[in-house]
């Protein structure tokens, strides 16, 4: 009896383990360089975002952050999107230039694709309203802490 029960959770315990193993590889991860070799020559084809990749919990989205030319510009955007509060910069092992973004899959592809766009339209501006003395001491109180 005793045998069948140890038996009975040894299946349980590799059942679950089977189970976590395949939950956790259908988690989307962009430091492997299975998905760094795929994503290092994304072509946008002109756009400054595209959705590439979703898993259970997120979409993760690519930035073509050429498209952004200064320090200024690329700083300000990432502080930006930090403010929105729903998107997380991820770890990754491409070049500097594309960034990715993971976003809870309860926000619609288009609204996220719509905010890349109003951030980068906010960038813009901020760069046209600074002068490159405004823009230098931003840079370095940004890197201070200030």
């Amino acid at each position: 009896m005793r045998t069948k029960f140890r038996l009975a959770f040894f299946l349980l315990g590799l059942l679950g383990s089977i189970s976590a193993s395949s939950h956790a590889q259908a988690v989307f991860d962009p430091r492997s360089s299975e998905i760094i070799m795929k994503f290092e020559d994304f072509d946008f084809a002109g756009k400054f975002a595209a959705l590439v990749q979703k898993d259970e919990e997120s979409n993760y989205f690519l930035v073509d952050v050429t498209k952004l030319p200064t320090q200024f510009e690329l700083m300000y955007f990432l502080k930006l999107t930090r403010e929105v509060g729903y998107m997380a910069l991820t770890d990754h092992g491409l070049t500097k230039q594309k960034a990715w973004f993971q976003v809870n899959k309860k926000y619609q592809e288009a609204e996220i694709l719509k905010m890349f766009s109003e951030l980068k339209n906010k960038v813009e501006e901020k760069a046209t309203l600074f002068s490159e003395t405004e823009k230098e001491q931003w840079i370095k109180d940004s890197v201070s802490g200030k």
